[in-house]
């Protein structure tokens, strides 16, 4: 008797911890966060002349239920420079980052810049590409 017992109360708490477990799975408790959303991470500039600055702009939307903040945006090299907004964008507003490249020598380039956020635990990367002449 006192086996089944203890059998019985070990069962009913493993479910009632499963079905909480499965609770925050399903949604039934909303996560408070700031989602990103690019509408593309990559640009190809084509073929651009050597010393002349060129900028493309990645329009971004929080896609989240709470204020996205831009901690900083880092770029692969010296050559590549970024604007993004410094204010907290809101949920379901757009923002943009412009990403500057200044060739100073010809040849295929890839660059990148690295985006980091209060919207999740990862960061992310938009490229840049195109041929100097």
């Amino acid at each position: 008797m006192k086996k089944s017992m203890i059998l019985l109360s070990a069962l009913f708490l493993s479910s009632v911890a499963f079905s909480q477990d499965m609770a925050s799975v399903s949604g039934a408790k909303p996560m408070n966060k700031a989602g990103i959303a690019f509408e593309s991470l990559s640009y190809d500039f084509g073929t651009l002349t050597l010393n002349k600055p060129v900028s493309h702009t990645f329009k971004l939307t929080n896609n989240g239920n709470e204020p996205l903040i831009i901690n900083r945006v880092a770029t692969s090299c010296g050559c590549t420079a970024s604007e993004y907004p410094k204010e907290a964008i809101l949920p379901g507003k757009s923002a943009d980052i412009v990403i500057t490249y200044n060739a100073a020598s010809s040849g295929t380039f890839s660059k990148s810049a690295t985006v980091y956020s209060n919207a999740t635990d990862e960061t992310v990367v938009l490229k840049i590409k195109g041929v100097v002449q």
